[in-house]
């Protein structure tokens, strides 16, 4: 189950973002950089000129929180 903070949910709505775009990006991302803290996925999708971000904690496991940026 993927959780997403107030941010995120902020992005979503202001960005048309679907959700589904979201576990694309974080199943097949193209780049993934990692930070100490945290990991920041991106993916080129269909019909966007940006790639979507999106940036989780660094190693942990089960339910994830998710920014967008």
């Amino acid at each position: 189950m993927i959780r997403y903070d107030e941010h995120a949910e902020f992005q979503i709505a202001r960005r048309n973002i679907e959700k589904a775009w979201i576990e694309a990006v974080l199943q097949e991302p193209d780049i993934v950089e990692k930070a100490e803290t945290r990991q920041s996925f991106f993916k080129c999708l269909p019909g966007r000129h940006v790639m979507l971000r999106v940036v989780t904690s660094a190693g942990r496991t089960g339910i994830r929180h998710h920014r967008l940026f």
